[in-house]
């Protein structure tokens, strides 16, 4: 085994490329399929670890590679996201118009949705949801490595002597 190879390092190889195909995916409108990649890109990067390790890996350090290749590539996503929220201040308007309609759908009073919108609006700047982006796809990465893990793991064979 080559103790030189470290998750770690598979872990930011293999999420620059799940990020920037979820950027891409996310920004064509179709979300099921950047979700697809994201997880797709989590056993990826499990099954490139197990190679580079020699071929057998247990569980628990296939999931600890698939969690650092979920967060490595949230940090990704929350910085373009923040760029993106920072360049583009009308994103938020036209986000919170939005939930506005759709709270008036359910015949709330307006003040409570008015109140609702001006709380958000006073929650809501780039650095927030960077923030919220990074705690989203982390929680979700963990979730996807616990199931990943379980189809990437694979134990050493045992020799009979």
């Amino acid at each position: 085994m080559d103790t030189t190879v470290s998750p770690t390092r598979t872990a930011m190889t293999v999420d620059a490329i799940t990020a920037v195909l979820m950027l891409l995916v996310f920004r064509s409108g179709i979300q099921i399929l950047g979700w697809i990649v994201f997880v797709g890109g989590i056993y990826y990067g499990m099954n490139r670890f197990r190679k580079e390790i020699g071929g057998s890996i247990t569980y628990f350090k296939a999931l600890n590679c698939g969690i650092q290749t979920a967060f490595f590539a949230s940090v990704i996503c929350a910085f373009s996201v923040y760029l993106f929220a920072s360049l583009e201040p009308t994103l938020f308007d036209k986000t919170l118009d939005a939930v506005e309609q759709q709270l008036k759908t359910y015949d709330m009073p307006s003040a409570l949705i008015e109140n609702a919108t001006q709380q958000m609006r006073s929650m809501l700047s780039p650095f927030v949801l960077g923030v919220l982006t990074i705690f989203m796809y982390s929680a979700a990465g963990c979730f996807a490595g616990l199931v990943c893990a379980f189809f990437a793991q694979k134990e050493q064979p045992q020799m009979n002597n």
